[in-house]
C-alpha cells in the first residue's frame, strides 16, 4: 500500500553502502522507520531531501512484515537551517528527537506529539536554546502521552496545593506534588521540591508557546532541581 504523509526525521542510520534507515515520526503512524535505497549515492535522486530534524512530505510502501517501510518519494518542508549553525540548538534538537523516539512505540497514532515536536524545532530553529526550554519540552511531552503531572492538588489527598509557599514534596509513583502532610506517609518515595521550582514548572506545563518557556532563566540550584525531578519522573514511565 502507497502511503504519503508529512514526517519529521528522528534519525538517520546506515543500511547498507548505499542506502540508508531513516526513523520518522509521522502524525497518524507514529514513529516508524523507512529503507531509503541508494540514498548514499552521488547521484540519488532523494539527495538533500531528508536529513536530521527535516520535515518532509513523504511517500512510502508500507510494509506489515517487518515494520520497514520503503521509501519512494521525499519532499523537503522545512530543514530548519539555523538548528545546524548552534552546537546548543543541535544538542537540543537531538535530545528532543531522542526522548520522543523513545516514549513513542512504533505505529501508534501521535498527532499531538508530532505538533509538539514540530514546534519546539521550530523555535530551535529561531532562537537561542537555554535549559528551560528542554523542561517546557519534557512537561509538555509527559502530557500529551496521558502522564501529566499534578502541579495543583495534592496527587493523595486532592488538596489545593496553590498555597503553599514554601518546600513540598513531589512523588513520581503518585504522579505529581504531595502536600506536606501526605509526604509524611511511611515508605513514601519524594523530593523535595521548593516553591520557586514549582512556580516554573507550572509555568511550563501552562505554556502553550515554546518560545515563552525558553526564556525563562534559572539559577543553578534552579536547574539541577527541575533536572532530577523531571529526571525521575521520566525514567518512572
Amino acid at each position: 500500500m502507497l502511503i504519503k504523509t508529512d514526517a519529521i526525521a528522528l534519525r538517520v542510520d546506515p543500511f547498507s553502502r548505499t542506502s540508508h534507515v531513516v526513523n520518522w515520526l509521522a502524525p497518524a503512524h507514529g514513529r516508524m522507520a523507512t529503507v531509503i535505497k541508494g540514498g548514499q549515492r552521488p547521484r540519488s535522486h532523494l539527495g538533500g531531501q531528508y536529513d536530521l530534524f527535516y520535515r518532509c512530505e513523504i511517500v512510502f510502501y508500507a510494509r506489515s512484515r517487518n515494520g520497514l517501510h520503503v521509501l519512494k518519494e521525499c519532499a523537503v518542508l522545512n530543514d530548519r537551517p539555523a538548528i545546524r549553525s548552534s552546537w546548543r540548538a543541535t544538542v537540543c534538537a537531538s535530545y528532543c528527537c531522542d526522548l520522543t523516539a523513545r516514549c513513542c512505540p512504533p505505529g501508534i497514532s501521535q498527532p499531538a506529539v508530532f505538533e509538539l515536536l514540530d514546534e519546539a524545532l521550530n523555535a530551535l530553529d529561531e532562537r537561542a536554546a537555554r535549559a528551560a526550554f528542554l523542561y517546557w519540552f519534557e512537561l509538555q511531552l509527559l502530557g500529551r502521552l496521558g502522564w501529566a503531572l499534578r502541579l495543583t492538588r495534592c496527587a493523595r489527598c486532592g488538596r489545593s496545593a496553590s498555597s503553599h509557599r514554601h518546600a513540598a514534596a513531589m512523588s513520581a509513583r503518585d504522579g505529581g506534588l504531595i502536600c506536606l502532610a501526605c509526604s509524611e506517609a511511611p515508605g513514601l518515595e519524594s523530593m523535595t521540591i521548593g516553591a520557586d521550582v514549582l512556580a516554573a514548572m507550572r509555568k511550563w506545563q501552562s505554556d502553550r508557546p515554546a518560545e515563552s518557556a525558553g526564556r525563562v532563566v534559572l539559577t543553578p540550584r534552579q536547574t539541577q532541581a527541575a533536572q532530577d525531578i523531571l529526571g525521575r519522573f521520566l525514567a518512572h514511565h
